[in-house]
């Protein structure tokens, strides 16, 4: 789906998120700049303090989304948050947890392109992040390092104030999709599971008392098959005899198929009404979906930890590298500028070249984990390729006479370009992790609460910014030896990235056989529509039989009456 070829309101949801993600890394960008040079915090005072910062505008999500899905729907949390923005970058929860979700809600699910053109929304999504990203790097980066913080930072400002216009023309417009909230499940969330917990012995007494029931009844049919076996010279009324049984033998086989359907199967099931629980079907099955997401959020937040990295160490690393062209002192958080350039060149590429090329000549659309595994192992290979770097910008000289604009601290002769390749890196990881994501989170959560889940989607960046704050302080704890200093020459950077990469490995290696046995919800609808079809035909199938057992049995009453007479 080309862009412009979206409907307008569609076009105006992902210029808000521009415009809300240039307000964002507006601040963000020259954040870690301000705490050292005007805060005077140390090196990894000032980290610490942008993942707090990023913490808690991914947090806020999780109130938005709450908000969106109970009481007055996702375009109205989006309106209101808009202008509350303008007093606080912190209201980005009002924004983030539902922008995506209602955007998504413009396509017509039953239209059969429906998982390609949710494919291209997420991507031309991702897309306009990335250009509001870009330009907050280059303009408001190069504004507060070389001109003003009072300018570059009023331009994100504008932004919202242009958003807020924006969302206000299209305030009337009949053309959205508008999903009335229907009530979120936190609640029932939480007592399902606490219903569930408390009456997992009865559960377990059942299921004891079942299977107890049917090995009775299977060593009864044993016994059973031994006679009839035994008997040498079966009678005709025998073979009838043998005939019932075996009808018998079919209606407890049926019996004990109900009754094996009837059981408990899931640990939630037993909060069913069916089961003396207190929670209907469709709750139970709604929050049984929810659970089936935190295993991939899990895996988000180990992403999520090394995301982080590049609007953190990134740039304390380029710090103390050659960030000048000729005389040109170049911003230094421009270094991030290679994430959005591989994003804004890479997603076009994917979505009007590469994936239609494989739909068509494979018959292979990737899927949305299969794209997580390549974004998570381009992870993995960009830590390492960072600790080395690290490694090599201690080995390479220092420029006499020549400090940071971060501090007192030295700068050494190897290239600021090079933070530029492994920018580029995470990038391409984001393209695929993140992407995959956002159609994810949305595809595979309950109806009801789009807006919550997604909600805990964002949640896991900011837990990860939450984690690396806990990590930069372990790494610390031993005083003798830090590893992140104010001067990185006295520290080891190198480890923290190693390790870094380390942990994502072995996400990776867990994450895999993960995506290998996991049946998308969609898959799961299929199989019981297909379920539902075979049920059906086996009705109809016994049905038909039944007027011809029936004439059959009418026959042979007549025989029996006649033997009778003779």
């Amino acid at each position: 789906m080309n862009f412009m070829k979206m409907a307008a309101p569609t076009q105006a949801i992902i210029l808000t998120e521009f415009c809300e993600r240039f307000a964002y890394y507006g601040i963000l960008s020259s954040l870690q700049l301000f705490l050292r040079n005007y805060l005077h915090q140390s090196t990894a005072v000032s980290i610490v303090s942008v993942n707090i910062f990023s913490a808690i505008c991914y947090l806020s999500p999780l109130f938005g989304g709450h908000i969106a899905d109970n009481y007055i729907g996702r375009y109205k949390v989006i309106y209101y948050a808009l202008f509350m923005y303008v007093f606080s970058v912190g209201r980005t929860g009002g924004i983030k947890g539902n922008v995506f979700p209602f955007g998504s809600d413009q396509l017509d699910d039953r239209s059969a392109s429906y998982k390609e053109d949710l494919q291209s929304f997420s991507n031309w999504f991702y897309f306009g992040i990335n250009v509001g990203a870009l330009l907050a790097f280059t303009v408001v980066a190069y504004l507060c390092q070389d001109v003003s913080f009072a300018i570059g930072w009023s331009l994100p400002a504008l932004s919202i104030f242009i958003d807020s216009g924006l969302l206000v023309f299209w305030h009337n417009d009949t053309r959205y999709r508008h999903m009335p909230p229907v009530g979120s499940k936190l609640t029932d969330l939480y007592g399902c599971t606490k219903l569930a917990w408390s009456r997992r012995h009865i559960r377990k007494v059942q299921l004891e008392s079942e299977t107890g029931k049917h090995e009775r009844k299977a060593t009864e049919k044993l016994e059973v098959s031994y006679v009839e076996t035994a008997e040498d010279h079966p009678s005709k009324h025998g073979s009838d005899n043998e005939k019932d049984k075996g009808n018998d033998n079919d209606n407890d086989n049926d019996n004990d198929n109900e009754s094996v359907k009837e059981l408990p199967n899931h640990w939630l099931d037993i909060a069913k009404i069916e089961h003396g629980g207190l929670y209907d079907e469709e709750t139970v099955e709604e929050v049984k979906q929810v659970y089936r997401l935190i295993p991939y959020m899990l895996f988000q937040i180990s992403y999520c930890i090394v995301d982080s990295a590049q609007t953190t160490l990134f740039f304390a690393q380029g710090c103390q590298m050659d960030y000048t062209v000729r005389s040109f002192a170049m911003p230094i958080a421009l270094l991030t500028v290679g994430d959005m350039l591989a994003i804004l060149l890479l997603i076009p590429l994917l979505e009007k070249k590469i994936y239609p090329y494989l739909r068509e000549h494979f018959g292979l659309p990737i899927t949305t984990l299969q794209r997580t595994g390549v974004g998570y192992f381009v992870a993995v290979l960009t830590m390492f390729i960072a600790g080395v770097i690290e490694i090599e910008r201690k080995r390479s000289g220092t420029i006499h006479d020549k400090t940071s604009t971060c501090g007192d601290v030295p700068v050494h002769h190897l290239s600021i370009f090079w933070l530029f390749l492994i920018s580029a890196l995470i990038g391409i990881s984001e393209v695929f992790a993140n992407v995959a994501g956002l159609e994810y989170f949305y595809t595979e959560s309950p109806e009801s609460c789009k807006s919550t889940v997604f909600s805990f989607s964002l949640a896991a960046s900011g837990i990860g910014s939450v984690l690396s704050c806990l990590f930069i302080g372990l790494v610390n704890s031993n005083h003798n030896d830090p590893w992140i200093t104010n001067n990185l020459d006295n520290g080891h950077l190198e480890y923290y990235y190693f390790l870094l990469a380390i942990i994502m490995l072995f996400s990776l290696l867990l994450f895999i056989p993960f995506a290998m046995g996991y049946v998308y919800r969609e898959d799961i609808h299929s199989q019981y529509i297909s379920l539902d079809k075979q049920d059906r035909v086996e009705m109809n199938a016994t049905s038909s039989r039944e007027p011809n057992d029936a004439k059959h049995g009418s026959d042979h009453d007549a025989l029996v009456d006649g033997s009778s007479v003779l």
